[in-house]
Parts: structure tokens; C-alpha cells; sequence
């Protein structure tokens, strides 16, 4: 049986985004442990359609594929 991963890492997020945003859209696919958002401001300031990335433990497993199917 493959391992079951309780993490997704989710890229080219838009720099408009907050993080609160962000949180209450995921968790429509099951309960977050976390959300690790990290800004980098100066790289922002130099390219104002810099991205953002995250990474989003949920809380168990099955909420992974929920993501996968609906995402």
C-alpha cells in the first residue's frame, strides 16, 4: 500500500491573496493542521507579479485526494 500523505504543496499563488484567503479556501476540503505561506517582500517590491507558494498539512489523509479529485 503507497503511503498516505496528509501534505500538498501549491505554487504560483497570486501576490493579491492574503492568507486568510487562502486557509478558508483549502479548508473547504477538510480540516488544516497549518498553513506556511512565506512572503518575500523585497522580491515583490523588485517584481510586483512574483508568486507565492505554500505548504498545507491537513489534518488527515483523506484529505488529500479530496483536493486532487476536485482540484
Amino acid at each position: 500500500m503507497p503511503p498516505r500523505t496528509t501534505r500538498i504543496f501549491v505554487a504560483r499563488i497570486p501576490p493579491s491573496v492574503s492568507e486568510a484567503q487562502f486557509k478558508g479556501y483549502f479548508e473547504g476540503f477538510g480540516k488544516l493542521q497549518d498553513a506556511y505561506m512565506p512572503r518575500d517582500h523585497a522580491k515583490q517590491v523588485r517584481d510586483s507579479r512574483a508568486s507565492l507558494c505554500a505548504l498545507l498539512p491537513f489534518a488527515g489523509p483523506a484529505c488529500v485526494p479530496c483536493f486532487l479529485e476536485r482540484g
